[in-house]
């Protein structure tokens, strides 16, 4: 839900898109140019990262969606079209301008699905209607200056991921019983969780000790989710996942997991984990320097570092 220049994040997308096709869709080169309408050598060249701006990856994210989210009753697919569009248009445009004009077609989407009959709606089904619906609720809240109708949009998205939260663990940590399609959405439905958690925690002055946000990042810490979340962020080759993972483990005093989290962030940017006070993506808005939960996970990184070099 941060605002990251949009070329960065484009090309970070296109690479997670791929990535999802061939790790977790288990597609071949060939059948993942046919699935995308994209060469074999321009998807091979996304693979590994090597993204420019003139490479045509149209329909990419649409492909990678209607593969991975098919159900029969077709709401998962809806959803996370509706929830990929609004993503692009915030990344393309300041103060998510583009991002709001979309809201009223998902709302009319949602409205749609709740009022209809689906007999045939499958969990991840349910879980994309509460991601969808939670999304809407945090881009109204960022574009409201009041703070009683603020809280009320972050309020409201944290009670609907929160009646996810049991489920999506549950999901989460069954490991072969679950597809990863499904366990990404999860993890992404937890984190924007602890987001709505944090902002709450801010706008009732409990920015020091931020009890909800603690008490959401206990639930991505608790049994064998982050591992989960850890090896998925690795899988798809996202860095702001692990960051973010790292970020809920940091506030819950978890600094081993934070400080392996964000090594897998800095290595999946080209960086050297050893120098963890130099890292600053495009992406990221602050220097992990600056924020406090950081400091014993940055310390640990560097005294990993100095014992190495020592022995």
């Amino acid at each position: 839900m941060m605002d990251f220049p949009h070329d960065v994040n484009a090309k970070l997308d296109a690479v997670v898109h791929t990535r999802m096709l061939f790790e977790i869709g288990f597609l071949t080169l060939d059948e993942a140019a046919d699935t995308t309408g994209i060469s074999r050598s321009t998807l091979s060249r996304v693979r590994d990262g090597a993204v420019s701006n003139n490479i045509d990856i149209s329909g990419l994210r649409a492909s990678v969606i209607r593969e991975l989210y098919q159900t029969a009753s077709g709401v998962a697919v809806r959803c996370q079209l509706a929830e990929s569009d609004l993503r692009m248009a915030d990344f393309g445009f300041c103060h998510s301008s583009v991002a709001l004009g979309l809201i009223p077609a998902a709302e009319v989407l949602l409205t749609s699905i709740e009022d209809g009959n689906f007999s045939r709606m499958q969990d991840v089904d349910r879980l994309a209607v509460g991601s969808l619906r939670s999304q809407v609720a945090l881009y109204k809240a960022r574009s409201i200056k009041t703070k009683s109708a603020k809280t009320k949009q972050y309020q409201s998205a944290y009670d609907d991921l929160r009646s996810h939260a049991d489920e999506i663990v549950r999901i989460v940590i069954l490991g072969d019983q679950t597809c990863d399609s499904d366990k990404l959405l999860g993890l992404r439905m937890l984190l924007n969780f602890f987001f709505a958690a944090w902002e709450l925690d801010e706008i009732n002055e409990d920015g020091i000790n931020l009890p909800r946000a603690k008490g959401v990042a206990s639930r991505l810490c608790e049994g064998g989710f982050l591992a989960q979340g850890r090896r998925i962020a690795r899988m798809i080759y996202d860095p702001r996942l692990s960051y973010q993972l790292a970020e809920a483990a940091a506030v819950v005093s978890q600094h081993y997991s934070a400080a392996a989290l964000l090594a897998d962030a800095m290595e999946m940017t080209g960086h050297d984990h050893a120098l963890p006070l130099s890292w600053v993506p495009a992406w990221l808005p602050v220097s992990i320097t600056t924020e406090p939960h950081f400091q014993q996970s940055i310390a640990l990184l560097l005294s990993a570092h100095s014992n190495k070099k020592e022995n």
